[in-house]
């Protein structure tokens, strides 16, 4: 056939309005740790442009360009007691997003290959943190979302999907990703459980930094058999890579330094990011499906997850706002782990 182009333009238009009126905490020990009302409206328009040229039928590149928007809000977990600039809310996260693709497919129909290039620059990122305090006596979890400025996401994604028979398929996928934070932040340091202000405008040398709370490498081995009798089993080994735990920013200060040099033991521990264990998990799926008199179809799925129950997998965690700069390991991370052996059942009935 002739090579033939494709250009898409599209966009959208947003304008969200939004209201907080948060009443919460421990109220039989004293006045509530949030209570305020404010409101917020964002307009954005979002546009986004693309351009597809086909080589072949089976085989097609495309580049892309799209503007992304995440409203601004309140948080209402938020502890303002804790976080006094919650009441603020926080800003829009926006996105000038990237990507270049090839979308193949090989070997009369028997091999799928998709590769995918990306770049994506955000603004405004917004970030939750986390923090162990005590409230009016209490122990608690207090969590207040901010904007954390810019970061830089970049990467490519592979996929293969190839029937080696009639009945056994093969698929493997590949992610690999830097993901990092772009710019230097100011923030405001108050007293726990006080509005009172240490410091205004303070800056955060987060530059660098790799965005934590994922892997940013993963990749997946999947092997599937589907019968003629209508039913299919396969089994899926994941591997995960390069998960970091996000920094403190509080740690990653002028001041937090301030009286120590490079060659101190504690100029390291405070500027360095935690990166936590490579690691992987394998899982097991199958299903069976039934037709009657033609139009009523009976399915059942089954799946198991983390099927050798690998409870030592550390994927996400904070590091503590509190810290000792002279002893950081004073207040230790805390840390997520995977959930063991997880299985689910599923039943559908069509009519």
């Amino acid at each position: 056939m002739s090579r033939r182009r494709d250009l898409d333009v599209w966009g959208a238009y947003r304008r969200l309005l939004k209201y907080a009126a948060p009443h919460r905490g421990v109220f039989a020990l004293g006045a509530p740790q949030s209570n305020y009302t404010s409101e917020r409206t964002d307009n954005e328009l979002s546009p986004k442009l693309g351009v597809d040229f086909r080589f072949t039928d089976d085989v097609m590149a495309y580049a892309q360009y799209s503007e992304g928007f995440k409203s601004g809000g309140f948080d209402m977990r938020g502890n303002a007691t804790v976080f006094p600039g919650t009441v603020d809310g926080y800003k829009p996260e926006t996105v000038d997003n990237y990507e270049l693709g090839l979308r193949s497919t090989l070997l009369d129909g028997r091999l799928r290959f998709n590769a995918t290039v990306f770049y994506a620059d955000y603004k405004d990122v917004q970030v939750t943190t986390q923090q162990f305090v005590t409230v009016m006596g209490v122990p608690t979890n207090a969590t207040a979302v901010l904007n954390a400025g810019k970061q830089v996401n970049q990467g490519v994604e592979l996929g293969i999907e190839a029937n080696l028979t009639s009945t056994w398929q093969l698929t493997a996928v590949f992610a690999g990703g830097d993901y990092r934070y772009d710019s230097r932040p100011t923030a405001n340091v108050t007293r726990d459980n006080s509005p009172e202000v240490f410091a205004t405008d303070r800056t955060v040398y987060w530059k660098n930094y790799k965005v934590g709370g994922m892997p940013q490498t993963a990749a997946s081995l999947g092997l599937r058999y589907n019968s003629p009798k209508y039913w299919f089993a396969g089994v899926n080994a994941n591997w995960f890579s390069d998960i970091y735990l996000d920094p403190n920013p509080d740690r990653r200060t002028e001041e937090a330094l301030r009286n120590l040099i490079a060659s101190d033991p504690q100029w390291d521990a405070l500027l360095g990011q935690t990166q936590l264990d490579d690691n992987m998990t394998v899982d097991l799926f199958a299903g069976k499906s039934w037709q009657f008199k033609r139009k009523y179809r009976l399915a059942v799925n089954l799946t198991v997850s983390n099927l050798l129950d690998n409870q030592d997998f550390r994927i996400g965690g904070f590091e503590q706002l509190r810290y000792d700069r002279m002893d950081v390991d004073r207040f230790p991370p805390k840390y997520s782990y995977l959930f063991g052996r997880n299985y689910f059942a599923m039943v559908t009935f069509s009519f």
